[in-house]
Protein backbone atom coordinates (compact mmCIF):
# COMPACT_ATOMS: atom_id res chain seq x y z
CA UNK A 1 0.00 0.00 0.00
CA UNK A 2 1.19 3.42 -0.76
CA UNK A 3 1.25 6.33 1.63
CA UNK A 4 -1.51 8.08 -0.31
CA UNK A 5 -3.89 5.11 0.14
CA UNK A 6 -3.09 4.88 3.87
CA UNK A 7 -3.82 8.59 4.37
CA UNK A 8 -7.13 8.28 2.48
CA UNK A 9 -8.04 5.17 4.52
CA UNK A 10 -7.24 6.90 7.84
CA UNK A 11 -9.14 10.02 6.73
CA UNK A 12 -12.22 7.98 5.84
CA UNK A 13 -11.97 6.07 9.13
CA UNK A 14 -11.78 9.30 11.16
CA UNK A 15 -14.63 10.90 9.17
CA UNK A 16 -16.77 7.78 9.65
CA UNK A 17 -16.03 7.66 13.38
CA UNK A 18 -16.89 11.36 13.78
CA UNK A 19 -20.14 10.88 11.86
CA UNK A 20 -21.04 7.85 14.02
CA UNK A 21 -20.29 9.70 17.27
CA UNK A 22 -22.33 12.69 16.08
CA UNK A 23 -25.31 10.45 15.16
CA UNK A 24 -25.18 8.66 18.54
CA UNK A 25 -25.00 12.00 20.44
CA UNK A 26 -21.58 11.08 21.77
CA UNK A 27 -20.15 14.13 20.05
CA UNK A 28 -21.93 17.45 20.44
CA UNK A 29 -21.00 20.33 18.20
CA UNK A 30 -22.15 23.81 19.15
CA UNK A 31 -21.84 26.71 16.77
CA UNK A 32 -21.91 29.99 18.69
CA UNK A 33 -23.25 31.91 15.73
CA UNK A 34 -26.30 29.62 15.48
CA UNK A 35 -28.96 30.65 18.01
CA UNK A 36 -31.09 27.57 18.79
CA UNK A 37 -32.88 28.80 21.93
CA UNK A 38 -36.16 29.44 20.14
CA UNK A 39 -36.23 26.05 18.42
CA UNK A 40 -35.51 24.26 21.69
CA UNK A 41 -38.34 26.10 23.48
CA UNK A 42 -40.85 25.22 20.79
CA UNK A 43 -39.78 21.56 20.80
CA UNK A 44 -40.32 21.22 24.55
CA UNK A 45 -43.97 22.28 24.34
CA UNK A 46 -46.09 19.15 24.50
CA UNK A 47 -43.16 16.84 25.17
CA UNK A 48 -42.25 14.82 28.22
CA UNK A 49 -39.89 16.10 30.87
CA UNK A 50 -38.26 14.32 33.80
CA UNK A 51 -39.94 14.67 37.18
CA UNK A 52 -38.92 13.42 40.61
CA UNK A 53 -41.67 11.43 42.34
CA UNK A 54 -41.87 9.42 45.54
CA UNK A 55 -42.50 5.70 45.25
CA UNK A 56 -44.18 4.71 48.52
CA UNK A 57 -44.59 1.14 49.75
CA UNK A 58 -44.98 -0.89 52.95
CA UNK A 59 -42.14 -3.22 53.86
CA UNK A 60 -41.03 -4.80 57.13
CA UNK A 61 -43.73 -3.08 59.21
CA UNK A 62 -42.85 0.44 58.07
CA UNK A 63 -43.56 2.83 55.23
CA UNK A 64 -40.69 3.26 52.80
CA UNK A 65 -40.27 5.98 50.22
CA UNK A 66 -37.82 6.21 47.38
CA UNK A 67 -37.32 9.09 45.00
CA UNK A 68 -37.58 8.10 41.35
CA UNK A 69 -37.14 10.08 38.15
CA UNK A 70 -39.90 9.40 35.61
CA UNK A 71 -41.17 10.91 32.39
CA UNK A 72 -44.00 13.38 32.94
CA UNK A 73 -46.27 15.29 30.58
CA UNK A 74 -48.50 17.91 32.15
CA UNK A 75 -50.81 17.99 29.14
CA UNK A 76 -51.43 14.21 29.27
CA UNK A 77 -52.03 13.14 32.86
CA UNK A 78 -53.15 9.61 31.95
CA UNK A 79 -49.86 8.94 30.15
CA UNK A 80 -47.90 10.42 33.06
CA UNK A 81 -49.78 8.19 35.49
CA UNK A 82 -48.85 5.16 33.37
CA UNK A 83 -45.19 6.03 33.84
CA UNK A 84 -45.74 6.55 37.59
CA UNK A 85 -47.60 3.28 38.13
CA UNK A 86 -45.12 1.30 36.01
CA UNK A 87 -42.28 2.75 38.10
CA UNK A 88 -44.15 1.69 41.28
CA UNK A 89 -44.69 -1.84 39.92
CA UNK A 90 -41.04 -2.17 38.93
CA UNK A 91 -39.96 -0.96 42.35
CA UNK A 92 -42.13 -3.40 44.30
CA UNK A 93 -40.86 -6.21 42.10
CA UNK A 94 -37.25 -5.15 42.80
CA UNK A 95 -38.04 -5.07 46.52
CA UNK A 96 -39.46 -8.62 46.12
CA UNK A 97 -42.85 -7.63 47.51
CA UNK A 98 -44.36 -9.57 44.62
CA UNK A 99 -42.65 -12.34 42.69
CA UNK A 100 -44.85 -12.40 39.60
CA UNK A 101 -45.23 -10.19 36.56
CA UNK A 102 -47.97 -7.58 36.59
CA UNK A 103 -48.55 -5.34 33.60
CA UNK A 104 -50.46 -2.10 33.54
CA UNK A 105 -52.96 -2.21 30.68
CA UNK A 106 -54.86 1.09 30.80
CA UNK A 107 -55.17 4.30 32.78
CA UNK A 108 -58.23 6.50 32.29
CA UNK A 109 -59.33 9.70 33.98
CA UNK A 110 -62.91 10.59 34.79
CA UNK A 111 -64.37 14.05 35.18
CA UNK A 112 -64.87 13.48 38.92
CA UNK A 113 -61.13 13.43 39.81
CA UNK A 114 -61.10 9.65 39.64
CA UNK A 115 -58.51 7.41 37.99
CA UNK A 116 -59.41 4.03 36.54
CA UNK A 117 -56.47 1.63 36.43
CA UNK A 118 -56.57 -1.74 34.68
CA UNK A 119 -53.93 -4.45 35.15
CA UNK A 120 -53.45 -7.78 33.38
CA UNK A 121 -53.80 -9.64 36.69
CA UNK A 122 -54.40 -8.98 40.36
CA UNK A 123 -51.69 -7.21 42.32
CA UNK A 124 -52.69 -9.15 45.44
CA UNK A 125 -51.82 -12.69 46.46
CA UNK A 126 -54.62 -14.83 47.86
CA UNK A 127 -52.55 -16.00 50.84
CA UNK A 128 -51.92 -12.45 52.09
CA UNK A 129 -53.81 -11.26 55.12
CA UNK A 130 -56.31 -8.40 54.83
CA UNK A 131 -53.80 -6.13 56.55
CA UNK A 132 -51.03 -6.99 54.06
CA UNK A 133 -53.38 -6.37 51.13
CA UNK A 134 -54.56 -3.05 52.52
CA UNK A 135 -51.05 -1.78 53.22
CA UNK A 136 -49.92 -2.92 49.77
CA UNK A 137 -52.75 -1.04 48.02
CA UNK A 138 -52.28 1.97 50.29
CA UNK A 139 -48.71 2.26 48.99
CA UNK A 140 -49.96 2.68 45.42
CA UNK A 141 -52.66 5.11 46.57
CA UNK A 142 -50.13 7.20 48.49
CA UNK A 143 -47.77 7.23 45.50
CA UNK A 144 -50.53 8.48 43.18
CA UNK A 145 -51.89 10.98 45.72
CA UNK A 146 -48.49 12.50 46.38
CA UNK A 147 -47.68 12.85 42.66
CA UNK A 148 -51.06 14.30 41.59
CA UNK A 149 -52.97 16.25 44.21
CA UNK A 150 -56.10 16.67 42.06
CA UNK A 151 -56.89 12.94 42.04
CA UNK A 152 -59.23 11.86 44.81
CA UNK A 153 -60.16 8.25 44.05
CA UNK A 154 -58.80 5.20 42.23
CA UNK A 155 -60.80 2.34 40.75
CA UNK A 156 -58.84 -0.89 40.26
CA UNK A 157 -59.62 -3.26 37.39
CA UNK A 158 -58.21 -6.49 36.00
CA UNK A 159 -58.77 -6.88 32.26
CA UNK A 160 -61.50 -4.21 32.36
CA UNK A 161 -63.43 -5.97 35.17
CA UNK A 162 -63.40 -5.07 38.85
CA UNK A 163 -60.42 -6.48 40.67
CA UNK A 164 -61.77 -9.45 42.61
CA UNK A 165 -60.71 -10.37 46.11
CA UNK A 166 -62.41 -12.56 48.71
CA UNK A 167 -61.92 -10.04 51.50
CA UNK A 168 -61.69 -6.57 49.98
CA UNK A 169 -64.26 -4.71 47.88
CA UNK A 170 -62.81 -3.25 44.68
CA UNK A 171 -66.17 -2.54 43.06
CA UNK A 172 -66.04 0.94 44.57
CA UNK A 173 -63.26 3.50 44.12
CA UNK A 174 -60.59 3.72 46.82
CA UNK A 175 -59.74 7.13 48.27
CA UNK A 176 -56.25 8.40 47.53
CA UNK A 177 -55.93 10.16 50.88
CA UNK A 178 -55.94 6.76 52.54
CA UNK A 179 -57.96 4.74 54.94
CA UNK A 180 -55.42 3.05 57.19
CA UNK A 181 -55.21 5.89 59.71
CA UNK A 182 -58.95 5.50 60.36
CA UNK A 183 -58.63 1.74 60.77
CA UNK A 184 -55.58 2.02 63.03
CA UNK A 185 -57.39 4.52 65.28
CA UNK A 186 -60.22 1.99 65.75
CA UNK A 187 -57.77 -0.79 66.75
CA UNK A 188 -55.32 0.64 69.30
Amino acid sequence: MTIKKIIILIGCLVAGALFFFFQQDLLIVHFGWLNTNQTIKSEKIGQFCKRQVSIIFWKDTTWRSQSESILWKDSDLAESLKHLINAWIMHIQEEKLIDYAVCLRHVALSTTNQVIISFNRSLLQDEWSIRQKMYFMEGLLKTIGKAVSSIQEVLFLVDEHYLEDDRLDFSVPWRVDGFLEEINSLNP
